[in-house]
Order: C-alpha cells, then sequence, then structure tokens
C-alpha cells in the first residue's frame, strides 16, 4: 500500500514541473549587435545588411541622437582617407543614425541624421568609426536596413572600368575622391571626383569619349602606356575628348568634374567621324578662264546635315602656273551635306589675279566636318588637267 500511495504522488509532481517549464517567458531575440561592445564589424565597402531591431535593447550609456530606442551598432575603420554614405532610409520603420568615435563612455559625435536617416563624412585613414541606429521618438524598432558606402570601384587607376564601343555607362561619381597622382594637366587645378576607365583598340581609328549625358560639368584626360607607365596624350573640356587609337594598344581615361561634388556621370566611347575627300583628275576651264573642279566626299558616321552645327565644309584652292614669275589662284567654299557613302561636288572657281587657262594646274581642298565630340580635318593635294568646256 506504501508503495502504490509514492507513485501517486510522483505522477502529480512531474506533471506540475512540466507546467511550470511551458509557462517560463521566452527569451529576448537580441541582436548580435545590440550592445556598443559587440558591434558588426565591417571589413569592405560597399556593406548592407538587414536585420531585426524589434527585441534590440538601449544601453544606459548609449549616446545622445535624438532619443534613440532599440539600438544597434556597426563599426568601419578606413584604410584611407575617403568619402562614406551611411543610410538606413529603407528601413520599415523610423530610424536615427549616429556617427561616432572614441572609446565607449567618451564618445565624439560626427554626425546624427533623421528625416531622412542618411549622413555623408570625410572619414579619415586608420579611425574607427562607430554608427548606431536607433528608434525615432521611442518607436518600436522593426525590419533595419543599412547600408554602408565609400569610394567606387574604379576611385583609382589600379581600378579602372573597362569601357566596350557604343555602351553608355552610367555611375554615381559623388563619393569618388582625387588621388595625389591624377594628372592635372587637363584641370588647370586640383582634379574633383575622380574615376577611371579603360579600352583595348582593336582598331586603328580616332575615337570619341562622350559625356555630354552626365548631369555636371567635367573634363576628361586620355592616358597610354608608351613603354614607361602611362602618359597623358589628350584632354577634353564638357563634352569629352576625341583621339586617334592604334590598334593593339590600351588606353585609361581619367574624368574630373569641374568643382567639388560630382554627380551622376555618362559615358559613352564611339568612333569618331572619319571625313574622306578627294579630287577629280580632270576639270573644266571656259573661254572667259573660269575653272570648275570636282570629287567627292563622304562621313563615316554621317555628319549633320547641312545648315546643322558641324556642318562639312570644303574650302577649295586652284593654283595654275603661267610663267615663272606668275601664278593664277583662286579659292571657293562649299557647305555640304556629308553621308556615309561618296557624294560628288562641284564648284566653280574664278581666279584672284587673272583667268585660268586650259591645261595643268592643281588643286588643294581642306574638309571639316565634326560630331558631337570632335573634328575631322582632311587634306588633299591633287593636280588636275582643265579642259575647256
Amino acid at each position: 500500500m506504501r508503495r502504490l500511495r509514492l507513485r501517486r504522488l510522483v505522477i502529480p509532481s512531474v506533471a506540475g514541473l512540466l507546467f511550470a517549464l511551458l509557462n517560463v517567458p521566452a527569451a529576448l531575440a537580441q541582436p548580435a549587435n545590440d550592445d556598443f561592445d559587440t558591434p558588426t564589424v565591417i571589413s569592405a565597402l560597399p556593406f548592407a545588411d538587414s536585420i531585426s531591431t524589434v527585441d534590440a535593447t538601449t544601453a544606459g550609456d548609449d549616446p545622445f541622437c535624438n532619443s534613440s530606442e532599440h539600438t544597434v551598432w556597426y563599426s568601419f575603420t578606413p584604410t584611407r582617407d575617403m568619402q562614406i554614405r551611411a543610410d538606413t532610409s529603407s528601413s520599415d520603420y523610423d530610424t536615427n543614425l549616429g556617427v561616432f568615435t572614441g572609446p565607449r563612455g567618451n564618445l565624439s559625435q560626427v554626425a546624427c541624421a533623421f528625416f531622412p536617416p542618411q549622413v555623408t563624412f570625410n572619414a579619415a585613414a586608420n579611425t574607427t568609426y562607430f554608427f548606431m541606429v536607433g528608434s525615432t521618438f521611442g518607436v518600436p524598432g522593426g525590419n533595419l536596413v543599412f547600408n554602408l558606402t565609400g569610394p567606387p570601384a574604379n576611385d583609382e587607376l589600379g581600378g579602372a572600368t573597362p569601357l566596350t564601343l557604343n555602351t553608355p555607362v552610367t555611375q554615381d561619381t559623388t563619393l569618388a575622391t582625387s588621388a595625389p597622382t591624377d594628372p592635372t594637366d587637363c584641370v588647370f587645378g586640383a582634379t574633383h571626383n575622380t574615376v577611371w576607365f579603360s579600352f583595348t583598340a582593336t582598331a586603328s581609328q580616332p575615337l570619341n569619349l562622350d559625356r555630354s549625358g552626365s548631369n555636371y560639368g567635367g573634363r576628361s584626360a586620355v592616358l597610354t602606356d608608351l613603354g614607361s607607365g602611362p602618359v597623358l596624350i589628350g584632354c577634353g573640356f564638357g563634352d569629352g575628348l576625341r583621339f586617334d587609337a592604334t590598334a593593339g594598344r590600351t588606353y585609361f581615361f581619367m574624368d574630373s568634374g569641374f568643382e567639388e561634388g560630382g554627380g551622376q556621370l555618362q559615358l559613352t566611347l564611339r568612333p569618331g567621324i572619319i571625313m574622306t575627300v578627294t579630287a577629280d583628275q580632270t576639270g573644266t576651264v571656259s573661254r572667259s578662264g573660269t575653272a570648275v573642279v570636282s570629287g567627292t566626299l563622304a562621313c563615316n558616321p554621317a555628319s549633320p546635315p547641312q545648315g546643322g552645327a558641324g556642318s562639312p565644309t570644303l574650302d577649295i584652292e586652284l593654283r595654275q602656273k603661267i610663267s615663272k614669275t606668275l601664278v593664277i589662284q583662286g579659292h571657293n567654299f562649299l557647305e555640304i551635306p556629308c553621308p556615309t557613302t561618296p557624294t560628288a561636288w562641284s564648284v566653280t572657281i574664278i581666279g584672284d589675279n587673272g583667268p585660268f587657262r586650259k591645261g595643268r594646274a592643281e588643286v588643294f581642298v581642306s574638309g571639316h566636318g565634326c560630331d558631337q565630340v570632335g573634328c575631322a580635318n582632311p587634306e588633299v593635294r591633287q593636280s588636275v588637267r582643265l579642259n575647256w568646256e
């Protein structure tokens, strides 16, 4: 009987213990970076993180940044001077964003932002920056989205972004820096927010680096390695630059803003205009001494039509030696369309110092045609025989 009674007493006791354990409140799911002493250490930029801060706590010695609660911490130590941008505006709750340096209990505030929670500041090399994110005005925590960005990957020559012909590249350069080694020959002073690009030519041809789609003014430089490291070979102001590329050679492009700040840069590397001019070997001359010479003209790509900006022009000069002391000369000027297929041109020329005659003469043709960035200026010298009309 005693054994039976003991077993009855044990069973209710075990049941009571299980009931008590099932009713113990769950431990708070605090984020790992809930405290200043355990920040999420950022090793490289750009950095992005998304965590729940609903159960984040607030330490008694958290620094002030608009009455932050549910605080979490991040840290980053740059290896060189740079501009850094921190942003929590994509979070689903109102956040404060504070940036600090120094030890716990003696922190120095670098920035504090809310509405919008975004800060941009100049960071010093080998200085540790602490980022505290908290809820604003006592609102609950939520899903935090933390982004930390720095200079672009092509901030220096060694990280140059490869370009492809006729393919636009758009880039935010607001966090780009300038290096002491940046060439200044094209900027006549300090460089601003410089970024680098590269291209290896597969054909020998003129190329345009077009930055006309950018929302800020700037200057461009082109460099190439001629055997002892990259050297400057050309400059561009405003919309870009034109240069003659050699097949097999790699070119580097530096873009610098006119002023500090940068913006949205858009670059397109495309073939530059090639203007081809010919002069015929025969012409005509009237009995009154007026000559007519002709030839062909083509542009690749096509230049703007007649009357437009950069319309193709031809300056034609005709010379005819009559004697040892007398050379008849005259010239005329044409402004004509320049399609991609050779198109005939013809011009009448009256001698400035006398009439032309039947026989041998010499024609000089200077062409000028432009695209959005640069111009082509071909020259042709041709012996021509003038026949009677």
